[in-house]
């Protein structure tokens, strides 16, 4: 029997790619394509065959319960209101994945994953595009014997695309933040110690340091001492405007409604005509003869951030359950658990990505 793998706001930015590359990559699973707006879900379900589309709401105090027959997966591509489809998927045995959850609510959730205790896999990929530039990194560190340090500089164009649950993402950019530096947890400014990159494309920008999940994910998936998440914009006086509102204090200040233009610009951008999504992963050690090594990879995508974050959806869910692959096993999982790098590699090229390690 074909499994049956629901996409809650499966019509959504990246949740219509996400649906659109699951039929392409792996045409016999049935998709549910769910969300409050019904209208949407069915569109998209008679575009993609073999799909259906469903009613689900995940302010309900238990949403999988409006859903009928077996469900194999659950691909959350909305913000999980209060974790309730997570617990509501943890209770039931379902295999979970969820990219949209911010620092505070990923830890949150694995404390609610923790006290259900889990029957099956629960992976949490709120990593930079769900976590692609982390399992590439982690494909690089696998080659070295030990790790010192991890870098991943992205560029971001003003002009990509976005959904609506990215637009909260620049509320918190001022706030400081843990990073690994020096082989210690240090509180760090943001959008501060800025460094040149160079990208594939070949443009040259400043990046600065910003929070994500892969900070975390990455030092304790591979021991490095420092581990960086540094942000960069295309337009460059953009970059230069938006650090120096953080680090002067005033990006607190003018939270408001003169401010939604750079937020859209950061983050929420649906009607965008589109751009490139770049992004350069260097990491350092020493290989087993103890020489040092310096590592870099880099990966371009011509159709954008919300294109690249879907091909890291289909990569989490093929290990998630199984498809090609061993399954993950039940508990909590991070994209950095049981990374399989060729494969996402193989991904990446049939999706017309362009990586270069």
């Amino acid at each position: 029997m074909a499994q049956r793998i629901l996409l809650v706001g499966g019509y959504g930015v990246v949740g219509a790619q996400v649906a659109t590359m699951l039929r392409r990559h792996h045409p016999a699973l049935q998709l549910l394509i769910a969300g409050r707006r019904l209208e949407a879900a069915a569109q998209l379900a008679t575009q993609l065959g073999n799909a259906e589309p469903n009613k689900l709401d995940t302010h309900a105090t238990d949403p999988l319960e409006a859903v009928t027959g077996a469900i194999d997966a659950v691909i959350m591509l909305v913000h999980d209101h209060d974790d309730a489809t997570l617990r509501s998927a943890v209770k039931r045995g379902i295999p979970y994945l969820d990219i949209t959850r911010g620092n505070s609510a990923q830890a949150r959730a694995y404390v609610t994953t923790a006290l259900h205790a889990p029957r099956a896999p629960v992976l949490f990929a709120s990593n930079w595009m769900a976590g692609v530039p982390a399992i590439i990194a982690m494909h690089q560190a696998q080659t070295l014997a030990t790790v010192s340090s991890i870098s991943l500089s992205i560029l971001f164009y003003g002009n990509d695309k976005g959904g609506p649950d990215s637009e909260g993402a620049s509320d918190t950019l001022a706030e400081p933040f843990e990073s690994r530096r020096d082989g210690e947890w240090k509180m760090t400014p943001s959008m501060g110690d800025p460094v040149p990159v160079r990208f594939p494309s070949g443009l040259e920008r400043p990046v600065y340091r910003m929070a994500m999940a892969d900070m975390m994910t990455l030092a304790q998936a591979t021991g490095a001492r420092n581990v960086a998440i540094r942000l960069g914009l295309d337009d460059a006086t953009t970059g230069r405007i938006t650090s120096f509102l953080v680090r002067t204090g005033l990006w607190s200040v003018l939270q408001s409604e003169r401010m939604a233009w750079l937020k859209k610009r950061l983050s929420h951008n649906p009607t965008a005509q589109g751009a490139p999504h770049e992004i350069v992963i260097d990491v350092t050690g020493q290989t087993a003869g103890g020489a040092p090594a310096s590592l870099r990879a880099t990966i371009l995508d011509p159709a954008g951030q919300s294109h690249l974050t879907a091909i890291g959806v289909v990569a989490n869910l093929e290990r998630l359950i199984g498809l090609g692959c061993t399954p993950l096993r039940a508990g909590i999982a991070i994209p950095e658990t049981s990374p399989d790098g060729a494969r996402l590699l193989a991904l990446l090229a049939a999706e017309g990505v362009q990586a270069s390690l």
